[in-house]
């Protein structure tokens, strides 16, 4: 019985100064807790110094804004008679373009184009052979890509793509268009001033 109370008091002292051991060690932790607060906001303060200050970061943000600000431009383009492409191999050995007439949708008119803060194109086909017509698109990587479509979709007028190059103040572009059955393939350029 009394080796067993011995190996018991030896536990209980083994315990105890487990207890004591681990209530020492919490003891010094709240002081390091406090050095790395220190040097936490040590280091906040060194990143807010380095940071611009209030009144220099609306200054920055105003100049990238003030780029990507809204722009109108007109001006004119020009079509010609164009070729579709058909490959030339078995498979689309009987297929030929539709006699064209080169006189159909050709010469010069006058286009309007909207590009606004977030990239949107809008705008209008206001006269000549491409007239009446809308304009539809978005600045992607750079460039102005869109579509040209029908004011009036029944009147069998030119549709299709354009793409184009921005300046500060001028877009320089280049125009694919249709009838809706194909037969008739124009293409040209134009060339916009900003208003």
């Amino acid at each position: 019985m009394s080796g067993s109370r011995t190996v018991f008091r030896s536990r209980g002292n083994l315990a105890a100064s487990a207890v004591l051991l681990l209530a020492s060690g919490l003891a010094g932790c709240p002081k390091s807790e406090s050095d790395g607060s220190k040097a936490a906001a040590s280091a906040s303060a060194q990143a807010s110094a380095s940071a611009p200050t209030g009144a220099e970061a609306p200054d920055a943000g105003a100049k990238a804004n003030t780029k990507d600000q809204g722009a109108s431009f007109t001006g004119s383009y020009k079509l010609a008679p164009g070729r579709m492409y058909i490959p030339d191999t078995k498979d689309y050995a009987n297929v030929k373009q539709v006699k064209d007439d080169p006189e159909k949708h050709v010469g010069e008119g006058t286009l309007t184009l909207v590009v606004d803060g977030d990239g949107k194109v809008t705008g209008t086909v206001d006269t000549g052979p491409a007239a009446p017509g809308l304009v539809d698109g978005s600045v992607i990587e750079g460039e102005i890509r869109g579509v040209i479509r029908r004011k009036d979709p029944t009147d069998d007028g030119l549709t299709g793509t354009f793409i184009a190059t921005r300046s500060s103040d001028a877009v320089e572009g280049k125009l694919s268009l249709a009838e809706a059955n194909a037969a008739v393939v124009r293409e040209g350029s134009f060339s916009l001033k900003a208003k």
